[in-house]
């Protein structure tokens, strides 16, 4: 019986065992991803194209868009990311953001009612840590955290919303070939 065993768990070892996810990138010249997560300013859903460079750098074209009742965001970003070992990885970005959000949101949690939207056209850049896992054709993985900052603005109705954004767990899955 410890032979029949032994012999099913060898056996399956051969068929389950994988590639790191640096040795499956290395066979891959294209990735397409879907995301969710807090991006920016709100939690948009995201899709993305990206390059294989090599099989630890990556150049990616994401867009994406959210509304929440009287709030809206819509971001396209250039990114590099770069992988610094087997999953772990570094992305900076430069970013276009269109949003209308709340900034009066702690003021209503006191019901306090007040108008306090703010209308953004601007370009940011920004930086994201994170990891994903890549198996043949399919990977995930997650932008940990991110901080981006807004340096141009093209059109703004008024001074209250912040200059900086967030990203904190976007979660993507996705395919590459």
């Amino acid at each position: 019986m410890k032979i029949i065993v032994l012999a099913f768990f060898i056996a399956i070892s051969g068929l389950v065992r994988a590639e790191s996810s640096e040795g499956e990138r290395a066979k891959k010249s294209i990735e397409l991803t879907v995301s969710a997560g807090v991006d920016y300013r709100m939690s948009p859903t995201q899709f993305a194209a990206y390059y294989f460079l090599d099989k630890n750098n990556l150049l990616g074209l994401k867009a994406g868009a959210d509304r929440n009742s009287e709030e809206r965001q819509t971001s396209v970003a250039f990114q590099y990311k770069h992988f610094t070992g087997n999953s772990f990885y570094i992305a900076p970005e430069i970013f276009y953001l269109n949003t209308r959000e709340d900034d009066t949101w702690l003021l209503k949690l006191f019901n306090i009612n007040v108008d306090g939207y703010s209308e953004y056209v601007s370009m940011g850049a920004g930086v994201r840590i994170g990891n994903q896992w890549s198996w043949r054709h399919f990977s995930i993985g997650a932008d940990w955290i991110g901080y981006g900052r807004r340096i141009g603005v093209f059109r703004r109705d008024n001074d209250k919303a912040s200059e900086n954004t967030w990203t904190l767990l976007n979660i993507y899955a996705g395919l590459s070939f």
